[in-house]
């Protein structure tokens, strides 16, 4: 699990887990394993960076805590975060190369091999220029990711808990 914490509750430890299962139930995860104590949830995982964060968490299981009362433990593999992060950071890159390599190809074929020295320089430096700019974006966009998952799985807990004190 890459993501664990423990969160302090002011509600029944027991209800909050019933009460952020079903928030997490409403966001299309399904109940894995359940317990007097413990319930494990798998989640469909992230796809877009428009889709929910909180889809960012493929498996997410929170316990009570027996040595202290009040106290929730949740911790998740962040499975839809790990895909998304590979995507933004090998795809952009990746697509810009391929498209320069296939404009450089057709080119050279046009010009019958009599491709300008200027322009295969022009090509790789803006090129190169793309696939850095990428890797830069690609590197925040993981950052930013990963930061609106656990922002949304800290704000689950704490929305479960706020739910139940107000019944």
């Amino acid at each position: 699990m890459e993501y664990e914490k423990i969160f302090s509750v002011r509600s029944n430890e027991s209800a909050v887990l019933d009460q952020a299962a079903k928030l997490l139930l409403a966001r299309g995860f399904n109940l894995d394993e359940q317990s007097d104590n413990e319930i494990r949830l798998v989640g469909p995982g992230m796809r877009s960076t428009n889709q929910d964060p909180i889809l960012g968490a493929t498996e997410i299981a929170m316990h009570q805590s027996h040595a202290n009362r009040g106290k929730i433990a949740v911790s998740a593999d962040l499975g839809g975060v790990r895909w998304m992060s590979n995507f933004v950071t090998y795809f952009p890159p990746l697509l810009v190369a391929s498209i320069l390599s296939i404009h450089l190809i057709v080119m050279t074929i046009v010009m019958n091999n009599n491709l300008p020295v200027g322009v295969i320089l022009g090509i790789g430096v803006g090129g190169s220029i793309m696939v850095f700019l990428f890797s830069v974006f690609g590197r925040w966009m993981r950052k930013r990711i990963r930061t609106n998952t656990e922002a949304a799985i800290d704000a689950w807990i704490k929305n479960a808990d706020e739910l139940l004190q107000r019944h």
